[in-house]
């Protein structure tokens, strides 16, 4: 089959409509959270969104979480003991169409609008 597919295009074309997808959803992202920032140079399926002050990053998933919306803290990457950055690493990919992106995309911007002791805490 994968033989096939790169002799007859297929491959090559779900490479780009990948990328399209990729570029589509990194533009709603940049829409919606001016501060989320992709990897420099490629398209990718995801980025990091520094948080204002106030947010801890672990404070802000367990939120959006609640929320129904999956962020992963900065820990899950760290390789040293040194402190993590306030920032949440956003999976655009995971999302399964772009209505669902755009829902928790704007859970996320009003998170980000929102007292972090009172988003947090416990009645």
């Amino acid at each position: 089959i994968a033989t096939d597919w790169i002799c007859d295009g297929t491959a090559q074309r779900m490479v780009r409509e990948r990328r399209a997808e990729a570029a589509a959803r990194e533009a709603m992202v940049e829409a919606a959270l001016p501060d989320a920032r992709s990897p420099g140079g490629a398209v990718s399926y995801h980025a990091w969104l520094r948080l204002p002050d106030g947010w801890r990053a672990e404070e802000f998933v367990a939120e959006a979480r609640r929320r129904g919306v999956a962020v992963t803290p900065p820990t899950a990457f760290a390789v040293t003991r040194q402190a993590a950055p306030d920032a949440v690493r956003i999976c655009y990919g995971a999302a399964a169409g772009r209505e669902e992106l755009t829902r928790g995309l704007a859970i996320l911007g009003g998170l980000l609008g929102e007292n972090p002791g009172l988003a947090t805490s416990v009645v």
